[in-house]
């Protein structure tokens, strides 16, 4: 039962890295009270929030999570087609 949750996880995680390796960016203005959180919740993907924050961050070379009014990130969009 244990290998049997193991391998849905393990499938599960492959999709979800699949869909977030498909994701195409778009500038946005960072407004008064946006977070990275906020920004990602925002997104309209159905795609894990935390993942979404952690691939924000990469795409945008962050170090940590502070973004501030006024700056520009980019945030994700939607999902590349085949």
């Amino acid at each position: 039962m244990i290998f049997g949750s193991m391998g849905w996880f393990f499938w599960d995680w492959n999709q979800a890295n699949s869909r977030v390796e498909k994701l195409v960016f778009q500038p946005q203005i960072v407004q008064s009270g946006d977070t990275l959180w906020s920004l990602a919740e925002n997104s309209g993907l159905q795609i894990d929030t935390r993942t979404l924050v952690l691939k924000i961050m990469e795409y945008n070379q962050l170090t940590d999570t502070t973004i501030q009014t006024g700056q520009v990130i980019y945030t994700p969009i939607s999902e590349n087609q085949p």
